[in-house]
C-alpha cells in the first residue's frame, strides 16, 4: 500500500532535500531510504543498549572460570 502525503519543511531543510533531489533520485525513494536508515539507526541503539545492560551485569562465574583457565594456559605456553 503506498502512502502519500505532504509535509512542511523549513527552508534550509527543504534546500538540503532539493539538491538531494536534484542529483535525480525520485522523492519516493529518498524518503523510502531514510526511513529504512532510521529504522537500522534505532535497532543499532537497541542492540548496542542491550550490550551496555549486559556488560554492566559483569561475567557469569562459568565464564569467567573459563577465561581464567585459558588466560593460565597462555601464560604457561600451552594456550591456542
Amino acid at each position: 500500500m503506498k502512502l502519500t502525503f505532504t509535509i512542511d519543511l523549513p527552508p534550509t531543510l527543504k534546500k538540503w532535500v532539493d539538491e538531494q533531489l536534484a542529483e535525480g533520485q525520485d522523492p519516493g525513494e529518498f524518503l523510502e531510504e531514510l526511513v529504512r536508515k532510521e529504522q537500522k539507526r534505532r535497532l543499532r541503539e537497541r542492540i548496542e543498549e542491550s550490550l551496555h545492560d549486559a556488560l554492566k551485569s559483569g561475567p557469569i562465574r562459568s565464564d569467567y572460570q573459563s577465561i581464567r583457565r585459558e588466560g593460565r594456559k597462555q601464560v604457561r605456553g600451552t594456550g591456542s
